[in-house]
């Protein structure tokens, strides 16, 4: 079973997220496709704006050797074909960012994944990437400035999202 808390971010508080982030730990970004093999793993973290909805975060300490693929001409996801991505992300030390759409009141998550989805275990130290995800999550806790309940789960809203949402009447 995975772990995750629901967040409420915007751009500049991801970003503040990201440099906390890079502070005490060697990151990098894991975007879920590309057209250049080489662009699937962001190490110099500058402009964030433009990464997918959804992305991976991985702590350098955690070893691991990511595994290639390509979509395929016959693949259903015609806009797809042809574009590389990381095939071992399930079982990868890895916490998925997905962003918040706070227009449209879509809350975001940090997630690991864990055991879900592994049949041959996972390959790094589990009690020590559960410290680091506590550390990323109390991230969210400690910082948020307000905390909303919806869908039954606590969703950690931090200081620039909270502005605009009061803004917009959201909350």
């Amino acid at each position: 079973m995975g772990k995750q808390i629901q967040i409420a971010t915007n751009l500049e508080d991801e970003t503040n997220f990201l440099n906390f982030l890079k502070v005490d730990n060697k990151i990098s970004i894991i975007i879920s496709n590309t057209i250049r093999k080489e662009d699937l793993i962001i190490n110099d973290i500058k402009d964030i704006s433009n990464l997918d909805f959804s992305y991976f975060i991985w702590n350098r300490v955690y070893d691991w050797k990511p595994e290639y693929g390509q979509v395929v001409e016959t693949s259903p996801f015609k806009d797809m074909i042809g574009k590389y991505y990381i095939k071992n992300t399930n079982n990868a030390p890895l916490i998925e960012f997905t962003r918040s759409k706070l227009e449209e009141r879509k809350f975001g998550r940090i997630y690991w994944a864990k055991y879900f989805a592994t049949p041959d275990g996972l390959k790094y130290n589990i009690k020590l990437f559960d410290d680091w995800y506590k550390k990323v999550s109390n991230y969210f806790i400690e910082n948020c400035v307000y905390i909303k309940k919806y869908a039954n789960l606590n969703t950690y809203i931090m200081e620039k999202a909270y502005k605009f949402l009061k803004n917009k009447k959201l909350i």
